[in-house]
């Protein structure tokens, strides 16, 4: 290689090699190389099989998708498809995916993105929890809820509504006592709120099935962030995808089954 380079790659040092800077550079130009063969080779493959990867957030894919997993099957019975998570957006399995929804400001959408639903955020809590803190009903004194124990995301992102930015919302300071315990990821979160362990800020659209079957009850009043929300895009134009993201885009209207649950009914 390196004679028909005409360069010297490796220096030689006591039975040790060691790359030049050329050699360096060839390799980040050549693992980039084959870091893109790679990646398109995978998407042909899919595209060959008929495989359709989904990525979403894990909030999203946990409470949302999951659920329409087998109305999807069965719309497409040719596909198969695989579903990732990924809360960033630059994360890899985001940017490799066929068909993605992220949480985004409207605003600022990419090109072909679609939005699906705006974020509606209330306070939600297990019956038992609002019981013994006797919150039932309480849609009009949020001020008491600062001094319950809250439950925090550790994922600082503007996007996101967190405990202090619906307290604001509502005209109130933020909470005085610093989370005892945070989460990483939002079913976890969730988790903690059927458990009783505290009051989670639920998203309209991820949490109607808890609230429909009484494993959450409102407990607050909601908030509306009109200039956020989730979007579906596709990676290329084309149709296998595009007709996915399409099924997802018909999808987002409420189902007879959690008709009512957005209002706690």
């Amino acid at each position: 290689l390196e004679e028909t380079l005409g360069t010297a790659l490796f220096e030689r040092r006591g039975g040790r090699l060691l790359m030049t800077e050329a050699g360096r550079a060839y390799h980040r130009t050549v693992q980039d190389a084959f870091d893109r063969i790679g990646r398109e080779s995978e998407a042909i493959s899919r595209r060959a099989s008929r495989q359709v990867t989904i990525a979403s957030n894990f909030g999203f894919s946990h409470f949302w998708l999951r659920s329409r997993l087998p109305a999807l099957e069965a719309a497409f019975p040719g596909n198969s498809f695989r579903v990732v998570s990924a809360d960033r957006d630059d994360a890899q399995e985001m940017r490799q995916a066929d068909v993605t929804v992220r949480f985004a400001e409207f605003a600022r959408l990419k090109a072909g993105e679609r939005a699906l639903m705006t974020s509606v955020v209330r306070p939600v809590c297990s019956p038992q929890f609002a019981q013994r803190h006797e919150l039932r009903g309480l849609d009009g004194d949020a001020r008491r809820l600062a001094w319950l124990p809250l439950l925090h995301m550790d994922e600082h992102d503007p996007r996101w509504l967190d405990w202090e930015g619906w307290l604001t919302a509502r005209g109130l300071p933020p909470p005085d006592a610093r989370p005892v315990f945070i989460y990483n990821n939002y079913p976890l979160l969730i988790a903690a709120a059927c458990a009783g362990h505290g009051i989670a800020l639920g998203w309209d659209g991820l949490i109607d099935g808890f609230l429909c079957d009484g494993r959450l009850v409102t407990c607050g009043p909601a908030v509306e962030q009109s200039g956020y929300g989730y979007v579906v895009a596709t990676r290329t134009a084309a149709p296998a995808f595009r007709e996915v993201a399409d099924w997802i885009y018909d999808a987002r209207r409420p189902r007879p089954d959690t008709a009512g649950a957005a209002s706690g009914g």
